[in-house]
């Protein structure tokens, strides 16, 4: 009764968008349909309001579903399709490097 999980919903797949993309909606009566409880955690990308979603776990199984944006704080890759698995190269790195700073 410990369990808990976190969804990362950040519309992106691999080479396209998700099917359900920011639809937390969609996501949250599909996990309850499995007898999960959900917790949404609006901005997944905010570490505090994930480790607020953790301290209203009481009994699981839980799921947060965790709105996130994909790159957050890097200008090229911040919500871009297509970096999935992909390497940056040295410039990239440094760039990336620099702004997360």
């Amino acid at each position: 009764n410990n369990l808990v999980a976190i969804a990362d919903i950040n519309r992106l797949g691999q080479s396209e968008d998700t099917m359900f993309g920011y639809d937390i909606a969609t996501y949250k009566k599909r996990f309850e349909a499995f007898g999960w409880k959900t917790i949404v955690v609006a901005d997944g990308n905010n570490l505090k309001q994930v480790d607020d979603a953790f301290s209203k776990v009481k009994k699981g199984p839980v799921i947060m579903l965790a709105k996130t944006v994909k790159g957050k704080g890097v200008s090229f890759l911040e919500g871009v399709n297509g970096w999935h698995g992909k390497a940056l190269d040295k410039d990239q790195l440094k760039k990336a490097l620099y702004e997360l700073q």
